[in-house]
């Protein structure tokens, strides 16, 4: 079964995008925390990274760059989201996979995330 982290620090999206992919067949792991965004991609293995930009403490770009910079998770799909006017050239630069600009419909989270994602069962 694939396994989606999506890492959110609003609870509301975070809730919404959780419910959303786990409604369609997906394993879902959520975190508002920034600080725990690797330790979570190593203990739950996750297919994708569903990454907001703006997060609290951390930026997104910092934790993809991070991401895409060590051999273990660099192959890892990161989809970054973000409602911010300038975010599509922040995560072009971050090495991110993809892009999904908030706000969002669910057909158009369905799509993106099966680009990157087994579709779910």
């Amino acid at each position: 079964m694939t396994k989606i982290l999506v890492v959110d620090d609003d609870p509301g999206i975070l809730e919404a995008l959780t419910l959303a992919l786990q409604s369609v067949g997906y394993t879902v792991e959520g975190t508002g925390n920034a600080q725990e965004v690797i330790e979570r991609v190593q203990t739950f293995k996750p297919d994708l990274v569903i990454l907001d930009l703006l997060l609290s403490g951390i930026n997104g770009t910092q934790i993809c760059r991070t991401l895409k910079d060590t051999q273990e998770t660099a192959s890892l799909p990161v989809l970054m989201i973000s409602a911010h006017p300038s975010a599509a050239r922040a995560v072009a630069e971050s090495g991110a996979d993809g892009f999904l600009p908030k706000p969002f419909d669910a057909r158009t989270l369905f799509e993106r995330v099966e680009r990157f994602a087994a579709p779910a069962a």
